[in-house]
């Protein structure tokens, strides 16, 4: 096994294709550093020593409606075809996490301000049913925070199903999105929902503090490194300052990730063995964590 011992990583965007990681990242106005497929996904994390990784599905839906609302097709007809390209991700992300759980698993992608109820409802329990192991959110992208009325079918779903949530969390905005996904959104969530597994992405980009706050409010949330250590559209991996973001967290609380394919999970995880962790550390948040959190094989990296 190579140095620095089995990894995990816990918020990929992997797609079925090249063409739906290049339509992804053009959705997103972003570029992409790797293929995003599988079989890339497969060769770079036998290489970086990592054993399973996170399909974390989305879309930008309502700006996908909004974008062809604005070109001229009808609102409905918009509307069902960009949920039903969703469902057809989720099905095939499910898919990967049921036929290669040994190096997949893969979170249901759900937007409840632009679903009802019964259509979150739906997709959650036909995607977890499919092979599914959790739900997505991505509040930048929903226009309503956590704590909001309109998401309590999600924490409800999580608690029902006993599944974990991974959701987008920061202070930054991106292009025309607010913040709505900060962390102090989730103080609320967690104390109202006890018993609730979270994954808080992106340490909280831009206010850790608070994100530090969530996460020690409750022993089943952790936040993770995805995009924390930069190499966006080949830009060199700086980790910076995230090892002391870690320890003023705390590494029970972290998790790694990296957000291929807009980065190289490879430098990332060069990146995190050698930011100076201890063994222990290392252990804790390259693979314990995660396997705690997402209910696998829990057992010390080798």
């Amino acid at each position: 096994m190579t140095a620095g011992g089995t990894l995990i990583d816990a918020h990929t965007h992997t797609q079925p294709s090249l063409a739906a990681t290049r339509q992804f990242m053009a959705d997103l106005g972003l570029q992409q550093v790797a293929e995003g497929t599988p079989d890339d996904a497969v060769e770079r994390m036998d290489r970086a020593g990592i054993e399973w990784t996170m399909i974390v599905s989305f879309l930008p839906a309502q700006a996908l409606v909004d974008a062809a609302v604005a070109a001229g097709e009808e609102r409905d007809q918009a509307r069902a075809r960009v949920l039903g390209r969703w469902h057809d991700l989720n099905a095939w992300a499910a898919e990967q996490s049921r036929t290669r759980p040994d190096r997949f698993r893969s979170v249901v992608g759900v937007d409840p301000v632009l679903m009802t109820r019964e259509e979150v409802e739906q997709e959650v329990a036909t995607q977890l049913a499919a092979g599914a192991n959790g739900v997505k959110i991505a509040p930048m992208f929903l226009g309503v925070p956590p704590d909001h009325e309109d998401m309590e079918i999600v924490w409800q779903l999580a608690t029902r199903h006993d599944v974990p949530v991974l959701s987008e969390c920061g202070a930054h905005a991106f292009g025309a999105h607010g913040a709505w996904g900060h962390p102090e959104h989730f103080l609320e969530v967690v104390r109202s929902y006890p018993t609730l597994r979270l994954q808080l992405a992106h340490l909280g980009q831009g206010a850790e503090d608070v994100t530090a706050r969530v996460v020690r409010a409750s022993g089943t949330v952790v936040t993770d490194t995805a995009l924390r250590f930069g190499g966006m559209a080949g830009a060199p991996v700086e980790p910076g300052d995230t090892l002391d973001l870690i320890r003023t967290i705390g590494p029970e609380h972290v998790v790694f990730g990296t957000n291929y394919p807009l980065v190289d999970p490879g430098a990332y995880a060069a990146a995190l063995r050698s930011l100076g962790l201890t063994e222990r550390e290392l252990r804790q948040v390259g693979y314990e964590n995660a396997a705690c959190l997402w209910r696998t094989d829990a057992r010390t990296a080798a």
